[in-house]
């Protein structure tokens, strides 16, 4: 990885390199073919100097695909609304310097690469639970259409906490090192031989107070007895609804998938036990709840015959 930066440093111009960078749809799809670009094109005029069939040669040279080279001659006589600054009082333009990613940024995608295990290019919680609390992941996905999180999303919540935190650059990246070593010596997902769907159904009739096959927010809340808590089952409610028909209500399917995805690193006895303490929490609740209405209604009985 040094090596890779050195090289960039001395064989890639920063205006070059800045230029992909800014070209790209997806982190990396094209400044990783910055040094490859920059031994046959050696400066950003050049390249812009060159014709269509130039640059289609150069990228089957380099080993581009087609999708690659459409991006760059889509960018490269355009400028890039996303880069625009505004004009001071003056009405000069202000510059807009776009610095090359850092070194920690590419070694957020690269622990990103092992946490997607399927391949999919974006992470889902099942595999995002290999770093641990699924809460930072509502977080994470908390943007997304499907319940996912994508290379650029990852990117952008670790830049912001960085920045939130005062981290430097080299903290930035131990902090990635960290993680990916964690990432490799991860523990394999436990087996199971228990009926999980099964405990995860009776839970679900559980909090489906009236019956009915599917869960609104109330339902959902009613056993929460902390403000934390119910903030907590609020957005892990939003989540579960967001990766199935998002029509503001869980289906048994979509809990089921949640669910699923967020025990699968449990072992079947903290599978079990956890499924057992919450079945006694909903029904301590409503015992609760019961006999405070008994309570109620022999307190205002005995006021009304008074």
């Amino acid at each position: 990885m040094d090596s890779l930066f050195a090289q960039l440093d001395t064989a890639c111009p920063e205006s070059l390199f800045a230029f992909l960078a800014n070209a790209e749809q997806v982190g990396g799809e094209l400044t990783q073919f910055a040094l490859r670009l920059a031994r046959e094109c050696p400066t950003l005029e050049q390249l812009k100097a060159m014709s269509e069939d130039e640059l289609l040669s150069l990228g089957r040279q380099i080993g581009m695909a087609p999708a690659h080279i459409d991006c760059i001659l889509e960018r490269l006589h355009v400028a890039d609304p996303r880069f625009e600054h505004p004009k001071e009082a003056n009405g000069h333009v202000l510059t807009a310097v776009v610095q090359p990613m850092p070194r920690w940024g590419l070694k957020i995608f690269e622990c990103f690469d092992l946490l997607d295990t399927d391949r999919s290019g974006t992470v889902d919680l099942g595999e995002y639970l290999a770093l641990g609390s699924p809460f930072s992941f509502l977080d994470l996905a908390g943007g997304s259409e499907d319940g996912t999180i994508s290379r650029d999303g990852f990117l952008k919540w670790y830049l912001e906490r960085g920045a939130a935190s005062g981290l430097t650059e080299t903290e930035l990246e131990l902090t990635c090192d960290q993680m990916k070593e964690w990432l490799k010596k991860r523990p394999p997902l436990p087996t199971s031989n228990l009926d999980r769907p099964r405990m995860l159904t009776k839970l679900f009739r559980l909090y489906d107070s009236d019956g009915n096959g599917e869960l609104d927010p109330n339902e959902f809340a009613q056993y929460a007895t902390t403000d934390l808590a119910k903030q907590t089952i609020g957005a892990w409610f939003e989540y579960c609804d967001k990766i199935g028909d998002r029509d503001g209500k869980v289906q048994l399917d979509e809990w089921l998938k949640a669910m699923a995805m967020l025990n699968q690193s449990k072992s079947d006895e903290e599978f079990a036990a956890e499924m057992e303490a919450t079945y006694e929490h909903i029904n301590r609740v409503r015992k609760e709840r019961r006999a405070a209405s008994r309570r109620r209604a022999q307190a205002q009985a005995a006021e009304a015959a008074a």
